[in-house]
C-alpha cells in the first residue's frame, strides 16, 4: 500500500497490514485476533477464543509475515503476538498450499465415518477441508490408527477416531467446570484423550456429565447419547400413553433451529412439533418447579427451626442448596462430598413431574414420560422406565446439545 504524502501514513503504533488492508489492534492481541475483529477470516480448529485457548496444535491458522530483515515466514496466526506495521497476508499461494496439506494429514487420521456422526454438516474439520481444498481421498484415513471408542458413560460418548486432539475438551473442563475430569494421554502418534483417574469414561469418579465439552468439540469426536430412536419406539407403540416435559431454557434455546432469531420464543413450536411426533401430552416443567420451590422452602423452614432449637441460628447459620439441576447434583456427589449435608433431599422438577403429574391425569394406565433438556446430566439418572401409579419414575431424557 502505498501512501503519496509521509503526513497521510496511519499511525502505525497500533496499526498492521493483512491483505494490504489496514488493521487496528489492542495490546497482546495475536494476528487471529486482529484478523478477527477487522473480519478477515482464517481457518482454526483447536483456537477456542472464550477460553484463551490457542495451543496452535491443528496447525491450520497459518499466515505469511513478511520479516522487517527481508523475506517472509509462515507462522500460526493464533500464537503469534501482531506487532506495529506488521505486514501479514493470509491467501498466498504457499499458505493455502501448507494449510491443504496440514488439513489432508489430519484426515489421514481421522474416521471419516461422516454419515453417522453427530456432527455432520456442523463440523469444524469439513469446513476447514472445503476452506482449503483439501483433497479427501489422497490421505483418508490412510494412517488412522485403532483408538478407542468409549460408550460406558450413561449420558456421553467418546469416539477416539474422530478426535484431532485440539484439547478444546481438557480447557473447557478445567476452566469453565472447574472438574478437570479430562486430560491427555500418550505421545506421538498415539496422544489421546483420557480420563483423569480412570480406565474409561463410565468409571470417572470426576465427571459430572454436563455436556460442556461435547459443545466446544469441533469433530463430533465427543457427543451425548442420543436417546432419540428409544423415544420413537415409545411413540410408535399404541399401548403406552406419552407424555412429554420440557425445561423453561428451552423456550429460547431451541430458536436458532427452527431458523429464527436467536432467544425467541418458541414454546408453541416445540408443542406443535411433539404432538406431530405423536406424543400424547405436553407439558410445563414449570408446575413441577414450582413443587420443588415449596418443598425446598419447607425443608428450609425446618432446618431453620432446628437450629433456632438448638440455638445456632445466628452463631452458626446452616447454608443450604437447591438440588434442582442434575448436574450440580453429580458434581457435589463427585467433587464436594462434604457439601452433600447442605443439599435439599427434594427430586428435581424433572422427577417430581412424572410422578405427580401422571397421578394427577390417569394414574391407572401404562405410560412414559420423556423429558426434553438443554442438558445431558440428567441422563446419568434417566432411563425409559415404565410409570404406573406405584412405581418410582425416570423418564427417558432428549437434549438440546
Amino acid at each position: 500500500m502505498a501512501y503519496p504524502d509521509k503526513n497521510e501514513m496511519p499511525d502505525l503504533s497500533r496499526r498492521a497490514f493483512i491483505n494490504g488492508q489496514t488493521v487496528a489492534f489492542e495490546p497482546n492481541d495475536t494476528i487471529l485476533e486482529a484478523a478477527r475483529r477487522a473480519g478477515i477470516f482464517i481457518p482454526t480448529l483447536c483456537e477456542l477464543a472464550a477460553l484463551n485457548h490457542r495451543p496452535g496444535t491443528c496447525r491450520v491458522c497459518l499466515v505469511e509475515v513478511e520479516l522487517p530483515q527481508g523475506g517472509r515466514e509462515i507462522v500460526t496466526s493464533c500464537e503469534t503476538k501482531i506487532e506495529p506495521g506488521m505486514r501479514i497476508r493470509t491467501r498466498t499461494a504457499e499458505v493455502r498450499r501448507r494449510q491443504k496439506m496440514q488439513v489432508e494429514l489430519l484426515m489421514a487420521d481421522h474416521d471419516e465415518n461422516c454419515s453417522s456422526c453427530k456432527r455432520h454438516g456442523k463440523c469444524g474439520l469439513q469446513d476447514a477441508a472445503l476452506w482449503t481444498g483439501a483433497d479427501r481421498l489422497g490421505l483418508s484415513g490412510r494412517y488412522k490408527p485403532i483408538r478407542k471408542l468409549d460408550m460406558s458413560a450413561p449420558a456421553m460418548r467418546f469416539d477416539g477416531g474422530k478426535c484431532i486432539r485440539c484439547l478444546r475438551c481438557i480447557e473447557v473442563c478445567r476452566q469453565v467446570q472447574g472438574v478437570s475430569a479430562l486430560c491427555l494421554t500418550g505421545t506421538g502418534t498415539k496422544a489421546e484423550i483420557g480420563f483423569t483417574g480412570a480406565v474409561n469414561w463410565g468409571s470417572s469418579d470426576r465427571c459430572i456429565e454436563c455436556g460442556q465439552c461435547s459443545l466446544v468439540c469441533p469433530t463430533g469426536a465427543i457427543s451425548v447419547r442420543d436417546q432419540g430412536c428409544d423415544v420413537f419406539d415409545l411413540l410408535d407403540d399404541d399401548s403406552i400413553t406419552t407424555v412429554f416435559q420440557f425445561a423453561p431454557a428451552l423456550r429460547v434455546a431451541l430458536s436458532e433451529e427452527f431458523g429464527l432469531p436467536s432467544g425467541m420464543d418458541v414454546q408453541g413450536k416445540i408443542v406443535s412439533a411433539l404432538k406431530r411426533m405423536g406424543a400424547d401430552y405436553v407439558m410445563d416443567t414449570n408446575w413441577s418447579a414450582d413443587v420443588t420451590i415449596m418443598e425446598e422452602g419447607t425443608e428450609m423452614l425446618a432446618n431453620f427451626e432446628r437450629a433456632k432449637k438448638a440455638g445456632t441460628l445466628h452463631s452458626k447459620p446452616f447454608t443450604y442448596f437447591t438440588s434442582c439441576c442434575p448436574g450440580w447434583v453429580n458434581y457435589v456427589e463427585k467433587i464436594a462430598p462434604d457439601m452433600i449435608p447442605h443439599v435439599s433431599s427434594t427430586r428435581s422438577p424433572q422427577a417430581i413431574w412424572p410422578r405427580l403429574g401422571w397421578l394427577n391425569m390417569q394414574a391407572s394406565r401404562r405410560g412414559i414420560c420423556g423429558s426434553f433438556r438443554s442438558c445431558p446430566a440428567p441422563l446419568k439418572k434417566a432411563r425409559p422406565i415404565e410409570i404406573r401409579s406405584n412405581a418410582q419414575t425416570a423418564p427417558a431424557t432428549l437434549t438440546s446439545c
